[in-house]
């Protein structure tokens, strides 16, 4: 079985070809989607002009209230509805609240000193290229155009460029890890410790470095942890950070427990169990049993005899599994598995159903907003099988290898 699994499919010649005219066309289709979008008054401003609830107000809100306001304030959620009134007019209701560290105020302060439209490009505009540059960093021998016509293809790109969130910086910091890992150590551990941001996806990287004696990595990571935290409390005051930690229940509670932003938004097991029996013990329990089984496996594949290909595969699907706060416009990381397969596939060949199993996440994935259900799990989980056919394959291969060896 493993033989035929890992028998390649078509020649890396031939894939290339294909790969590159598969993703010419989404991306081409997901920006008609967006200047679709844009004529029709569904992106950035509506048809009379008016700025579109997005998660991209909350950002620029944020930056518009550290003018005027104790950096503390900005995480009194009351505070910050009257902010986003201010930007919005009086008719808007629903919660945008600042959720992020103060780590992450660094990013967005100057947002803020731009009208909304620039701000809102300019962020877009920046997080995209790093995305795009941690693409051609993955797969060096892609040209420009590709990595620029890659990032745009993954369907959750455009969900993120959609609402103006963060996910195309996460991706760019999990992938830039993982890509200069052993290549630039200290460079991979500062890209590690700016992802401090957003330390849900951080969980598992400094337990992988310890296991693996990557010093290098996690010195560099917590001095870069340690030199952000101190910059923002110099800039923003300390009780920033107090104000953080305090504010930590109130989100739980109310995107975790009581499903505020809708449940069917959590791409996790936690929020796949939450939505599908509403029972909180139950989700917490899938949980905690999903991040121990996703903790051991990465360990499994990081410690045995495993191409550094489908390791970093693996850390950048991990890394979406083990927590439970993950959301659609986070799901730019699962790209980072998806190239690193190509990567090796373009290297050792494909088995014979990976190509068809990377379109089918694609269409999962696009067509998440129109189910209204937690299809991102369903993804990661299509990712998970490829991985693990790859893993099997290799040490298939290299115990094959130690027979051979010890008959001789």
């Amino acid at each position: 079985m493993l033989s035929s699994m890992s028998k390649p499919w078509l020649p890396s010649t031939r894939i290339t070809r294909l790969a590159s005219l598969l993703i010419l066309v989404l991306a081409f289709v997901n920006f008609l989607f967006l200047i679709r979008a844009w004529q029709s008054g569904a992106w950035i401003f509506n048809q009379d002009g008016q700025i579109i609830p997005a998660d991209f107000v909350s950002f620029w809100s944020t930056g518009r209230m550290l003018k005027t306001v104790s950096a503390a304030d900005i995480y009194d959620w009351s505070l910050h509805h009257i902010a986003e009134v201010e930007v919005l007019g009086p008719g808007h209701t629903a919660r945008l609240p600042w959720l992020n560290p103060p780590i992450f105020l660094l990013a967005v302060a100057p947002l803020a000193m731009m009208p909304y439209m620039a701000a809102f490009l300019s962020w877009i505009g920046v997080t995209f290229l790093a995305y795009a540059a941690m693409l051609r960093a993955v797969l060096p021998a892609m040209p420009l155009w590709g990595a620029m016509a890659g990032a745009l293809a993954f369907p959750a790109v455009l969900w993120t460029i959609f609402v103006g969130q963060n996910g195309l910086l996460t991706g760019a910091l999990v992938g830039g890890t993982l890509a200069l890992l052993d290549r630039h150590p200290l460079v991979a551990g500062f890209l590690l410790g700016l992802l401090t941001y957003k330390p849900q996806f951080g969980i598992l990287f400094p337990i992988i470095l310890l296991v693996t004696a990557r010093w290098k990595v996690f010195a560099s990571a917590s001095a870069t942890t340690l030199a952000l935290s101190a910059l923002a409390a110099l800039l923003f005051g300390t009780e920033v950070w107090e104000a953080f930690w305090n504010s930590l229940s109130q989100t739980q509670e109310a995107i975790l427990t009581e499903g505020k932003m809708g449940l069917y938004k959590l791409q996790s097991f936690y929020g796949a169990v939450l939505w599908l029996t509403g029972n909180l013990e139950m989700a917490w329990s899938a949980q905690a049993l999903a991040t121990l089984l996703v903790l051991a496996g990465l360990i499994w594949v990081w410690r045995g005899p495993t191409s550094m290909e489908v390791r970093s595969a693996a850390m950048g699907l991990a890394v979406l599994l083990a927590t439970p706060y993950v959301l659609i416009y986070d799901l730019p990381v699962l790209a980072i598995p998806l190239a690193f397969l190509l990567r090796a596939g373009l290297q050792r060949g494909f088995p014979s159903f990976e190509p068809f199993l990377m379109l089918l996440v694609c269409t999962v994935v696009f067509a998440f907003p129109f189910f209204k259900a937690p299809l991102g799990l369903v993804a990661c989980c299509l990712v998970a099988v490829m991985i693990l056919s790859r893993v099997w394959s290799e040490r298939a291969k290299a115990q094959h290898r130690a027979s051979l060896q010890a008959i001789s």
